[in-house]
């Protein structure tokens, strides 16, 4: 339809718009979405062969000294990162110290709850180091797992494992005796142990503290434990509690054993989520109590993605 102030001219012929310049400006281009899966598959590329790299140093004496250590350093934004290293620096073995720097960016891609699965790959390389290198090693560990003062769940459970399998190794051990075969005759050590296990499942709030309530509760049943309480200060109780707590455990003949065991799975599942800590620490009470998690509760496990 002509318009009736139409003056008779055309509009000029206007040049074609790239198609990039008239699409959505917020939209990613071809090429940027190229960009970002190969970036994103390189990172777990770089991931997995990280990986693959810590599984191949656990399975090799020198480098599996070096990965424990490694796993032990702070973060080397704190002070302390630097003393650590010092402290091996200092130890007088060149080749160590390289080795830990080596390792420690292979550690970045590592998730939290492949640590203690790695120190537990390493113990049969470790087991063939020679005893000088065994003395050296371990006070190696006890120097840096103490260097910030303090004591962490993970720092405690690698040393246990490591403490558990080599000690027999290269120091004259006596074995340990069964003693105990009814559940009256661990009830203390026991009810610390597992009071130990629901506060560190849980936050230090009041809230946590009522969810840790809870799973205890929920989790005797499992191993057929009765009128046992939850002990409110075992947050605030020193790791020795634990140690000597454990010292009796060790003593309960093995179907007692089991049933801690299923106890503490138990009390990890209470709230429908496995933590971190209490992965490690039912991997090293199991190893500590000498009675194996049963596939079925690794099964559990494994269906249940731990949590920070």
């Amino acid at each position: 339809r002509i318009q009736p102030r139409w003056d008779g001219r055309y509009l000029p012929p206007q040049p074609a718009q790239p198609a990039a310049a008239t699409a959505d400006k917020s939209s990613p281009t071809t090429a940027e979405r190229i960009a970002t899966v190969a970036a994103v598959t390189g990172i777990a590329t770089a991931m997995g062969s990280a990986r693959e790299q810590l599984a191949d140093m656990a399975r090799q004496t020198s480098e599996a000294r070096a990965l424990i250590l490694a796993l032990l350093l702070a973060p080397d934004t704190r002070l302390v990162h630097d003393q650590q290293l010092s402290m091996i620096l200092e130890s007088g073995d060149s080749s160590l110290y390289r080795n830990v720097l080596r390792t420690l960016p292979r550690l970045a891609h590592l998730q939290p709850q492949q640590r203690l699965l790695l120190v537990e790959q390493s113990l049969p390389a470790l087991k063939q180091m020679s005893e000088p290198q065994y003395r050296q090693f371990n006070q190696l560990v006890v120097r840096l797992a103490k260097a910030d003062g303090q004591i962490d769940l993970f720092e405690w459970c690698l040393y246990r494992l490591l403490l558990q399998y080599l000690a027999p190794h290269f120091d004259a051990v006596t074995p340990v005796q069964a003693r105990y075969s009814k559940p009256e005759d661990i009830r203390q050590p026991l009810q610390t142990l597992l009071s130990w296990f629901a506060h560190y499942g849980h936050d230090a709030t009041p809230e946590g503290a009522r969810a840790a309530a809870d799973a205890f509760a929920k989790a005797l049943p499992n191993g057929a434990f009765n009128s046992l309480g939850l002990q409110l200060e075992a947050r605030q109780n020193h790791l020795a509690s634990l140690n000597k707590a454990i010292a009796e455990l060790q003593q309960a003949y093995p179907h007692l054993k089991a049933r801690i065991i299923k106890t503490l799975v138990a009390c990890a599942r209470a709230d429908g989520e496995i933590r971190e800590v209490e992965l490690n620490l039912i991997r090293t009470l199991a190893a500590l109590l000498e009675s194996p998690v049963p596939p079925a509760m690794l099964e559990i496990l494994a269906s249940n993605p731990p949590h920070g």
